[in-house]
């Protein structure tokens, strides 16, 4: 890594100016967040990533799937749910009458 030499002077804020060849090398635009890391006695500037450059680094999870299949699927589970929770009635009531045969096949016993 080549090293370069930039001089410049603190503030009675504690303020630095970063120099431009920095500030262009590392990315680094008006209102960025930089980060200071202490490393061996010396010290180094890291330009933070935005919320934005955060969200766009991780890919989609449903990137494959529009929005019609996503509807059809929910369709689906929604069906299946539902079918369950009448099959699952159907049963109690069937066997909660003494004597009572179901007409369903698959409450027979």
């Amino acid at each position: 890594m080549g090293r370069s030499l930039n001089i410049t002077s603190v503030t009675s804020k504690g303020q630095v100016t970063i120099p431009v060849e920095i500030r262009r090398k590392l990315g680094i635009k008006p209102h960025d967040r930089v980060r200071f890391v202490m490393d061996d006695g010396a010290v180094r500037i890291e330009r933070m990533m935005t919320l934005q450059e955060v969200w766009d680094s991780v890919p989609p999870t449903n990137a494959g799937k529009d929005w019609d299949e996503i509807r059809r699927i929910v369709a689906e589970e929604r069906a299946e749910y539902y079918k369950d929770k009448v099959r699952a009635r159907q049963q109690r009531l069937t066997c909660a009458i003494p004597g009572y045969e179901s007409v369903y096949p698959s409450h027979r016993e």
